[in-house]
Protein backbone atom coordinates (compact mmCIF):
# COMPACT_ATOMS: atom_id res chain seq x y z
CA UNK A 1 0.00 0.00 0.00
CA UNK A 2 3.04 2.50 1.18
CA UNK A 3 4.26 2.03 -2.75
CA UNK A 4 1.23 2.09 -4.28
CA UNK A 5 0.68 5.26 -2.54
CA UNK A 6 4.46 6.56 -2.91
CA UNK A 7 3.84 5.38 -6.80
CA UNK A 8 0.79 7.73 -7.43
CA UNK A 9 2.27 10.54 -5.70
CA UNK A 10 5.18 10.33 -8.42
CA UNK A 11 2.54 9.91 -11.11
CA UNK A 12 0.51 13.05 -9.89
CA UNK A 13 3.73 14.96 -9.45
CA UNK A 14 4.07 14.77 -13.34
CA UNK A 15 0.63 16.20 -14.10
CA UNK A 16 0.69 19.30 -15.82
CA UNK A 17 -1.90 21.19 -14.10
CA UNK A 18 -2.32 24.37 -15.56
CA UNK A 19 -2.73 22.99 -19.14
CA UNK A 20 -5.12 20.56 -17.36
CA UNK A 21 -7.46 23.18 -15.78
CA UNK A 22 -7.34 25.33 -18.95
CA UNK A 23 -8.37 21.45 -20.99
CA UNK A 24 -11.22 20.90 -18.20
CA UNK A 25 -12.68 25.05 -18.62
CA UNK A 26 -12.75 24.81 -22.52
CA UNK A 27 -13.86 21.41 -23.27
CA UNK A 28 -16.90 21.23 -20.78
CA UNK A 29 -17.96 24.12 -19.86
CA UNK A 30 -17.34 26.49 -22.64
CA UNK A 31 -18.07 24.07 -25.19
CA UNK A 32 -20.86 22.31 -23.76
CA UNK A 33 -22.43 25.80 -23.30
CA UNK A 34 -21.92 27.14 -26.24
CA UNK A 35 -23.62 23.64 -27.55
CA UNK A 36 -26.52 24.15 -25.65
CA UNK A 37 -26.60 27.77 -26.41
CA UNK A 38 -26.94 27.08 -30.21
CA UNK A 39 -29.20 24.28 -29.91
CA UNK A 40 -31.79 26.16 -27.45
CA UNK A 41 -31.57 29.62 -28.59
CA UNK A 42 -30.63 29.24 -32.37
CA UNK A 43 -32.64 25.86 -33.26
CA UNK A 44 -29.62 23.72 -34.50
CA UNK A 45 -30.81 19.99 -34.50
CA UNK A 46 -29.47 17.83 -31.66
CA UNK A 47 -27.32 15.92 -34.34
CA UNK A 48 -25.35 18.55 -34.73
CA UNK A 49 -24.81 20.65 -31.25
CA UNK A 50 -23.68 16.66 -29.84
CA UNK A 51 -20.79 16.55 -32.34
CA UNK A 52 -19.74 20.35 -32.20
CA UNK A 53 -19.47 19.47 -28.49
CA UNK A 54 -17.48 16.05 -29.34
CA UNK A 55 -15.64 17.86 -31.65
CA UNK A 56 -14.91 20.55 -29.16
CA UNK A 57 -12.90 18.08 -26.44
CA UNK A 58 -10.59 17.78 -29.66
CA UNK A 59 -10.16 21.33 -30.59
CA UNK A 60 -9.43 21.87 -26.99
CA UNK A 61 -7.10 18.98 -26.23
CA UNK A 62 -4.72 19.50 -28.99
CA UNK A 63 -3.39 22.66 -27.88
CA UNK A 64 -3.61 22.18 -23.99
CA UNK A 65 -2.78 18.38 -23.12
CA UNK A 66 -2.37 16.81 -26.37
CA UNK A 67 1.32 17.15 -27.45
CA UNK A 68 2.45 17.14 -23.51
CA UNK A 69 6.36 15.80 -23.11
CA UNK A 70 6.02 12.20 -22.77
CA UNK A 71 6.60 11.91 -18.63
CA UNK A 72 3.71 14.58 -18.62
CA UNK A 73 1.25 12.91 -21.33
CA UNK A 74 -0.01 9.74 -19.81
CA UNK A 75 -0.94 11.12 -16.34
CA UNK A 76 -2.18 14.63 -17.15
CA UNK A 77 -4.15 12.48 -19.90
CA UNK A 78 -5.57 10.36 -17.26
CA UNK A 79 -6.34 13.11 -14.65
CA UNK A 80 -8.08 14.66 -17.44
CA UNK A 81 -10.54 12.21 -18.22
CA UNK A 82 -11.65 11.90 -14.31
CA UNK A 83 -12.03 15.72 -14.67
CA UNK A 84 -14.23 15.37 -17.51
CA UNK A 85 -16.32 12.80 -15.94
CA UNK A 86 -16.43 14.57 -12.61
CA UNK A 87 -17.24 18.04 -14.56
CA UNK A 88 -20.51 15.86 -16.80
CA UNK A 89 -21.36 14.17 -13.43
CA UNK A 90 -21.68 17.11 -11.59
CA UNK A 91 -23.82 18.55 -14.64
CA UNK A 92 -26.42 16.11 -14.51
CA UNK A 93 -27.17 16.63 -10.96
CA UNK A 94 -26.83 20.57 -10.53
CA UNK A 95 -29.37 22.95 -11.29
CA UNK A 96 -27.13 25.54 -11.66
CA UNK A 97 -27.40 26.89 -15.27
CA UNK A 98 -23.90 27.54 -16.12
CA UNK A 99 -22.81 23.47 -15.14
CA UNK A 100 -26.00 22.25 -16.04
CA UNK A 101 -25.70 23.77 -20.04
CA UNK A 102 -22.52 21.56 -20.17
CA UNK A 103 -24.63 18.50 -21.23
CA UNK A 104 -28.41 19.60 -22.10
CA UNK A 105 -27.15 20.76 -25.37
CA UNK A 106 -25.85 17.57 -26.62
CA UNK A 107 -28.44 14.76 -25.52
CA UNK A 108 -30.15 13.32 -28.78
CA UNK A 109 -34.15 13.11 -28.96
CA UNK A 110 -33.91 10.08 -30.71
CA UNK A 111 -31.90 8.62 -27.69
CA UNK A 112 -34.64 8.61 -25.12
CA UNK A 113 -35.73 7.81 -22.91
CA UNK A 114 -31.96 6.86 -22.32
CA UNK A 115 -30.73 9.88 -23.11
CA UNK A 116 -28.28 10.46 -20.47
CA UNK A 117 -27.36 6.74 -20.92
CA UNK A 118 -25.91 7.12 -24.11
CA UNK A 119 -24.54 10.29 -23.47
CA UNK A 120 -22.21 9.02 -20.80
CA UNK A 121 -21.25 5.66 -22.11
CA UNK A 122 -19.32 6.98 -24.92
CA UNK A 123 -17.68 9.66 -22.48
CA UNK A 124 -16.67 6.67 -20.08
CA UNK A 125 -15.28 4.32 -22.32
CA UNK A 126 -13.95 6.75 -24.86
CA UNK A 127 -11.94 8.48 -21.86
CA UNK A 128 -10.82 5.11 -20.35
CA UNK A 129 -9.85 4.13 -23.70
CA UNK A 130 -7.58 6.91 -24.08
CA UNK A 131 -5.88 6.72 -21.35
CA UNK A 132 -4.97 3.20 -22.48
CA UNK A 133 -3.74 4.24 -25.73
CA UNK A 134 -1.38 6.64 -24.81
CA UNK A 135 -0.47 4.09 -21.90
CA UNK A 136 0.15 0.81 -23.89
CA UNK A 137 0.91 1.89 -27.79
CA UNK A 138 3.28 5.11 -28.98
CA UNK A 139 2.28 8.64 -28.26
CA UNK A 140 1.73 8.93 -32.48
CA UNK A 141 0.00 5.80 -32.70
CA UNK A 142 -2.44 6.73 -29.92
CA UNK A 143 -2.72 10.38 -31.63
CA UNK A 144 -3.74 9.18 -34.56
CA UNK A 145 -6.58 6.76 -33.92
CA UNK A 146 -7.92 9.68 -31.42
CA UNK A 147 -7.62 12.58 -34.23
CA UNK A 148 -9.25 9.86 -36.25
CA UNK A 149 -12.25 10.00 -34.19
CA UNK A 150 -12.31 13.43 -33.31
CA UNK A 151 -12.53 14.44 -37.09
CA UNK A 152 -13.66 12.00 -38.40
CA UNK A 153 -16.60 10.70 -36.17
CA UNK A 154 -17.17 14.46 -35.08
CA UNK A 155 -18.18 15.54 -38.37
CA UNK A 156 -20.00 12.13 -39.64
CA UNK A 157 -23.36 12.58 -38.26
CA UNK A 158 -23.80 16.46 -38.88
CA UNK A 159 -22.78 15.46 -42.81
CA UNK A 160 -25.02 12.68 -42.99
CA UNK A 161 -28.29 14.96 -41.52
CA UNK A 162 -27.09 17.11 -44.00
CA UNK A 163 -26.32 15.46 -47.25
CA UNK A 164 -26.91 11.29 -46.66
CA UNK A 165 -30.80 11.36 -46.32
CA UNK A 166 -30.87 9.22 -49.14
CA UNK A 167 -27.77 6.96 -48.58
CA UNK A 168 -28.79 5.85 -45.33
CA UNK A 169 -28.45 2.61 -44.00
CA UNK A 170 -29.40 0.08 -40.99
CA UNK A 171 -26.76 -1.83 -39.37
CA UNK A 172 -28.07 -4.26 -36.64
CA UNK A 173 -26.42 -3.38 -32.72
CA UNK A 174 -26.04 -6.80 -31.36
CA UNK A 175 -25.20 -5.27 -27.85
CA UNK A 176 -28.61 -3.17 -27.75
CA UNK A 177 -30.46 -5.29 -29.77
CA UNK A 178 -31.59 -2.50 -31.96
CA UNK A 179 -30.86 -0.57 -35.33
CA UNK A 180 -28.43 1.60 -35.82
CA UNK A 181 -28.99 4.47 -38.81
CA UNK A 182 -25.87 5.06 -40.99
CA UNK A 183 -25.17 7.02 -43.96
CA UNK A 184 -22.62 6.52 -46.83
CA UNK A 185 -21.83 10.34 -46.68
CA UNK A 186 -21.41 9.57 -42.84
CA UNK A 187 -18.90 6.52 -43.46
CA UNK A 188 -17.00 8.46 -46.35
CA UNK A 189 -16.48 11.38 -44.00
CA UNK A 190 -14.82 8.64 -41.27
CA UNK A 191 -12.88 7.34 -44.21
CA UNK A 192 -11.25 10.72 -45.51
CA UNK A 193 -10.88 11.97 -41.79
CA UNK A 194 -9.02 8.86 -40.93
CA UNK A 195 -6.90 8.95 -44.21
CA UNK A 196 -6.05 12.64 -43.51
CA UNK A 197 -4.97 11.70 -39.67
CA UNK A 198 -2.47 8.86 -40.98
CA UNK A 199 -1.18 10.87 -43.50
CA UNK A 200 -0.42 13.24 -40.57
CA UNK A 201 1.45 10.53 -38.74
CA UNK A 202 2.87 8.34 -41.51
CA UNK A 203 4.44 11.79 -43.09
CA UNK A 204 8.19 11.00 -42.66
CA UNK A 205 7.49 7.27 -44.52
CA UNK A 206 6.33 8.78 -47.83
CA UNK A 207 9.94 9.47 -48.89
CA UNK A 208 11.25 6.40 -48.51
CA UNK A 209 8.08 4.08 -49.19
CA UNK A 210 5.46 6.26 -50.94
CA UNK A 211 3.58 3.16 -52.02
CA UNK A 212 3.72 1.48 -48.87
CA UNK A 213 3.08 4.91 -47.04
CA UNK A 214 -0.25 5.07 -49.18
CA UNK A 215 -1.28 1.59 -48.75
CA UNK A 216 -0.84 2.48 -44.63
CA UNK A 217 -3.21 5.14 -44.95
CA UNK A 218 -5.96 3.25 -46.92
CA UNK A 219 -5.52 0.07 -44.78
CA UNK A 220 -5.86 2.81 -41.66
CA UNK A 221 -8.76 4.58 -43.32
CA UNK A 222 -11.21 1.70 -44.13
CA UNK A 223 -10.31 -0.37 -40.69
CA UNK A 224 -11.45 3.00 -38.72
CA UNK A 225 -14.55 3.66 -41.20
CA UNK A 226 -15.42 -0.40 -40.80
CA UNK A 227 -15.31 -0.05 -36.93
CA UNK A 228 -17.24 2.77 -37.16
CA UNK A 229 -19.80 1.74 -39.13
CA UNK A 230 -20.10 -1.70 -37.30
CA UNK A 231 -19.65 -0.67 -33.52
CA UNK A 232 -22.67 -0.72 -31.04
CA UNK A 233 -24.17 2.63 -29.95
CA UNK A 234 -22.34 4.56 -27.69
CA UNK A 235 -19.28 1.98 -27.92
CA UNK A 236 -17.50 3.63 -31.70
CA UNK A 237 -14.92 5.79 -29.61
CA UNK A 238 -13.89 3.26 -27.84
CA UNK A 239 -13.20 0.43 -30.54
CA UNK A 240 -11.73 2.67 -32.71
CA UNK A 241 -8.98 4.41 -30.02
CA UNK A 242 -8.07 0.90 -28.98
CA UNK A 243 -7.96 -0.76 -32.45
CA UNK A 244 -6.99 2.06 -34.53
CA UNK A 245 -3.63 2.47 -31.79
CA UNK A 246 -3.19 -1.51 -32.40
CA UNK A 247 -3.04 -0.91 -36.33
CA UNK A 248 -1.28 2.32 -36.53
CA UNK A 249 1.71 0.76 -34.44
CA UNK A 250 1.58 -2.57 -36.57
CA UNK A 251 1.77 -0.31 -39.64
CA UNK A 252 4.36 2.43 -37.73
CA UNK A 253 6.65 -1.17 -37.57
CA UNK A 254 5.64 -2.88 -41.04
CA UNK A 255 6.98 0.71 -42.88
CA UNK A 256 10.94 1.71 -43.11
CA UNK A 257 12.19 4.08 -40.69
Amino acid sequence: MESFLIGLGVQLGHVSWLPLAAYLLLSTVVMGNVATYLRTRRGWRDGYTRKFNHFGHAVCAAPTIGFLPEPHLVPTVAVATVGVAVMYGWSALTRLPVIRGIVQGSLRDRDKPHGRFFFFLPLLTGNVAMVLCFALFPAEAARAAILAVAVGDGLAEPVGLRFGSRTTYKVRDLVFRRWNTKSIHGNATVFLAAAGTSTWTLWGAFAPAPLMAVSAVLIFAAAVALVEALSPRGLDNMNIFLGGSLLMTGLIAWLPN
